[in-house]
């Protein structure tokens, strides 16, 4: 009989897209029915395996003649013009055997060869209709190719499950090598249609273990290949690591993803586990994977004299990565000739350019390769989120220096320095409110920036009872506020809120005194209204007290960092870099003294240093918060100050 290498996976594979997956959740229950079944023909003996072993094999089909001289020469000539290739030829010669010929034994042959031409041609249901016809011959070598063909086409159809429950029973009972390659090869690719992936890797495994050629091993080879890439890791491609057999060609592929998928999530103990079990089973690890073994091995491991940073030092957020790292290296005493006390450890910073997937193989990096026991950093908006988890994944204490992941609940060991704007809206909302104000108006620039403080603000006063009133916007490049000032008037606040930068307060300060609105009670004029002025800590600028104490006397200020409250700081700074200090300089310089003062507590390990830091403060610290909250939080988000006279001085009193 001639039999033809059949293109199976690639049509195979046009049936296991989003069409064929989304009927996939109506399958689970015949599945497992299936699966059963399967299991049961193993059980008799008549699984997969050498024939002769665990069931009888197909019976050869060759040994079927003709009693009529011409019948089995015209049957010979139509398979000499199929081997020869002339398929259309072949099926002309074929369909007149079968007409000229109806009672000849050699039908039955004629019409498989009719039927596997219908599938080269890629004519799967005219296939199936010749094969169906043939089922049931008494014959045993015809009605089992033709179910098993029959089958091909049914895969190939899409009745993958029909398919599959037709081939089970062949397993292990083909000799003919391209038949053993169809059979094993059509099972894997239904197999994985109906989302049985483990078992179409067991399939494919017993191809490459099969009397098949090196071409049709390669070939099962690629589509285990395949499989395994597309395994979900956090489910499939752990299951299939516990449940395929090791000595199989499967598993050394899906340990050596499983090997960097958990190393990827910083899971150390599985990576050691899994490189253990590869070395069990004779593997050798190349290169690569031998690399991060050992990184893994060190991960675990910390230097308490080593702290790293996570900053953007390229690109766009150079500056403000520079002004932290200068407040790092500062507390670290970095380029001092001064003796530097105990607990003082050397830093080791990575550039992160801003980018989250380099920031995360910063964090990598300084983990395993520097064995840092703490991190300061990111800076970075897009970065914090990623890098914090997989901090908590390391269990590595991560101090971030902005607000990005303060959506998350927090978990140790990740802790957070900036105010977020709910924050900063509560502690001066919270100070309005204790002075009486219930219903408060906003100012702020058309943007951004006016949307997230808006949200913010109504999300605090709406806890505490109390009304935010229609905000007042306006272009951010405008210059005068009188209109403005008189909306606001008409609003009659209790409070009115600034959400602006520093020039434009100065501007929209006296287009509310115009109006009568004063923050001071003690300088209004007797026609005046007193009431808090709330600035938000961009609008904070020491220079205010000199350009705008008149309209700005009484206004609170919240702030982070305020360089008149840390002169110390601000004049080592400046003689050390030549610069003034910011946010991110006091922002860095803090960080790195808390983590000082956790190390102090004797905390020698990533573990005992997170929870040192839940209580550890800084006794310098130079911006708003000194210390940590149980929750990771700043223990004081920003700093109130209120204009008086000449000066920036506290709001409350040892607040």
């Amino acid at each position: 009989m001639h039999l033809v290498a059949l293109p199976w996976f690639s049509s195979l594979s046009q049936r296991t897209g989003p069409a064929f997956g989304a009927r996939r959740s109506s399958l689970p229950r015949r599945l497992a029915k299936l699966r059963l079944i399967m299991a049961t023909f193993v059980m008799l003996g008549i699984g997969a395996g050498c024939p002769g072993r665990h069931g009888r094999a197909l019976a050869p089909l060759d040994v079927i003649a003709s009693p009529n001289a011409q019948a089995e020469a015209d049957f010979r000539a139509a398979k000499q013009a199929w081997s020869q290739g002339q398929t259309d030829d072949a099926y002309q010669r074929f369909r007149a055997f079968v007409d000229v010929w109806p009672s000849d034994p050699l039908v039955p042959m004629a019409k498989l060869s009719l039927g596997q031409i219908e599938l080269e041609r890629g004519q799967h249901q005219n296939a199936l209709a010749w094969f169906k016809g043939l089922e049931k011959s008494p014959d045993p070598a015809v009605s089992e190719r033709a179910r098993m063909y029959g089958a091909v086409a049914r895969a190939r159809l899409g009745e993958h499950l029909r398919a599959l429950s037709d081939l089970t029973p062949l397993v292990g009972r083909t000799i003919v090598p391209e038949e053993t390659a169809l059979l094993l090869m059509t099972m894997a690719g239904s197999q994985e249609a109906v989302g049985d992936k483990l078992g179409a890797l067991e399939t494919l495994d017993r191809a490459e273990r099969a009397q098949l050629s090196q071409a049709q091993r390669d070939q099962a080879q690629l589509a285990a290949t395949r499989i395994i890439d597309a395994l979900e890791a956090e489910l499939e491609l752990p299951r299939a690591y516990e449940l395929l057999p090791r000595d199989g060609a499967p598993w050394p592929q899906v340990a050596t993803r499983l090997l960097r998928a958990r190393n990827e999530k910083g899971d150390i103990e599985r990576v050691r586990e899994i490189a253990d079990d590869m070395r069990e089973q004779g593997l050798t690890l190349d290169d690569e994977l031998l690399s991060l073994v050992l990184r893994a091995e060190r991960s675990s491991d910390a230097d308490p004299e080593i702290v790293g940073a996570i900053l953007p030092l390229s690109g766009r957020g150079r500056e403000v990565g520079e002004a932290a790292l200068r407040g790092i290296m500062l507390a670290a005493g970095v380029g001092s000739d001064a003796d530097k006390p105990a607990h003082t450890p050397r830093i080791v910073f990575r550039d992160d350019e801003g980018d989250p997937e380099k920031a995360v193989a910063a964090l990598n990096d300084l983990v395993s390769l520097h064995r840092v026991i703490a991190v300061i950093g990111p800076l970075s908006a897009a970065s914090t989120p990623e890098v914090a988890a997989r901090a908590r994944t390391l269990g590595i204490p991560l101090i971030t220096l902005n607000a990005a992941d303060a959506e998350s609940k927090a978990q140790a060991p990740v802790f957070r320095l900036a105010a977020t704007p709910r924050e900063e809206a509560q502690a001066l909302t919270d100070f309005a409110l204790s002075k009486g104000a219930r219903k408060f108006a906003l100012l702020c620039p058309a943007g951004g920036y006016c949307d997230i403080m808006r949200s913010a603000f109504e999300k605090s006063l709406a806890s505490k009872g109390a009304t935010l009133l229609p905000s007042v916007s306006y272009p951010a490049t405008q210059t005068s506020f009188v209109k403005e000032a008189a909306m606001v008037e008409k609003l009659q606040p209790d409070a009115v809120i600034i959400a602006d930068a520093a020039p434009r307060v100065a501007l929209i300060a006296p287009a509310l005194n115009v109006q009568g609105l004063f923050a001071d009670p003690t300088t209004k004029p007797a026609m005046g209204r007193a009431i808090p002025f709330l600035i938000t800590s961009v609008g904070f600028d020491a220079s205010l007290k000199q350009t705008s104490r008149r309209s700005l006397q009484g206004a609170i200020f919240a702030t982070s960092f305020d360089p008149d409250a840390a002169q110390a700081f601000v004049e080592a700074y400046r003689a050390q870099w030549s610069t003034d200090p910011n946010l991110f300089s006091a922002l860095g310089h803090d960080a790195y003294r808390i983590i000082q003062a956790g190390l102090r507590t004797g905390a020698s390990t990533r573990e005992h240093l997170g929870h040192a830091l839940l209580q550890a403060e800084a006794n310098d610290a130079v911006g708003a918060s000194a210390g940590f909250t149980p929750q990771g939080t700043p223990k004081r988000a920003v700093r109130l100050e209120k204009l008086e006279g000449q000066a920036f001085v506290p709001a409350i009193p040892n607040g």
